[in-house]
């Protein structure tokens, strides 16, 4: 069930960009709308959902088509967050495939490009993956020069181990309450800890405008809800501010070691001389 076919003429049709009389010209038309999968080519129809969510369905099951599987809830949340990617002004591609200069071997849920052509892809993650399964999926996009972040609104195994966020939706509001972190100085040191939740459309052009970046802490803790994990080698989302920051913290680090180093060979010297 993707969210995007392909029209009469080759056109590319979004369902959460078609305005009202794009889609009532081919959604229940008679005759109906020449609409076939971008994927496996096979026919298709555009549909509503009971929660008004605009789509489209193959006229007959195609279990090699890509799009397989994918449920309302994966719709939903595809369709939240190329929402919140535009609402900052970014371009949000749904269910992008490479361009001709890429390597390929990938397909985003939703491909976010910033104004200067930065490229983060969100992959929706509902059903069970497991973490080396992401990991190789990760190096396909990085291998082109995109960066990639795994959302889900489940409590997945994977989470924090890759670029990551749990989103939940409340009250209207589409936040991230898992996967990001902030700098914290206390006691002479210094550890990542997790940050407030953010409403999602921050996560995401902070990601495009290069405000956030990932960065790693051996030992890791987060909740969400009632719940506690414990996350070794985690991988977070940070800002870009924080990093320059540890970075500049462990160099003054290092510089001071190192005059310490200086200073004990110098009476060691010295006192070697006497």
């Amino acid at each position: 069930m993707p969210l995007t076919a392909m029209g009469a003429h080759a056109q590319l049709l979004d369902s959460t960009r078609c305005d009202d009389d794009t889609w009532s010209g081919i959604h229940k038309v008679h005759p109906r709308a020449e609409l076939a999968c971008r994927d496996c080519h096979a026919p298709m129809h555009a549909k509503v959902s009971s929660s008004g969510l605009r789509f489209f369905a193959h006229d007959s099951l195609q279990p090699g088509c890509p799009s397989l599987g994918e449920t309302a809830a994966h719709l939903e949340l595809k369709r939240a967050i190329a929402l919140a990617i535009r609402s900052t002004g970014c371009r949000a591609v749904l269910e992008a495939v490479p361009a001709a200069e890429d390597t390929g071997g990938w397909r985003a849920d939703v491909l976010g490009i910033s104004p200067d052509g930065r490229r983060i892809a969100f992959e929706v993650q509902l059903a069970g993956m497991t973490i080396e399964e992401g990991r190789q999926r990760t190096s396909r996009y990085a291998e082109d020069g995109i960066g990639c972040v795994w959302v889900s609104s489940k409590q997945a195994p994977w989470m924090t181990v890759l670029p990551s966020c749990h989103v939940r939706t409340e009250d209207g509001r589409f936040t991230a309450d898992r996967g990001l972190a902030r700098l914290v100085t206390q006691d002479e040191s210094t550890r990542w800890e997790q940050a407030e939740p953010v409403e999602f459309h921050r996560v995401a052009v902070g990601l495009l405008d290069g405000r956030i970046e990932v960065a790693t802490e051996r030992h890791y803790a987060e909740t969400s809800g009632e719940r506690s994990y414990f996350i070794r080698d985690a991988v977070l989302l940070v800002g870009r501010d924080d990093v320059r920051k540890l970075a500049s913290i462990k160099e003054a680090a290092r510089e001071a070691k190192g005059r310490l180093r200086e200073a004990e060979e110098r009476l060691r010297l010295e006192q070697a001389r006497r």
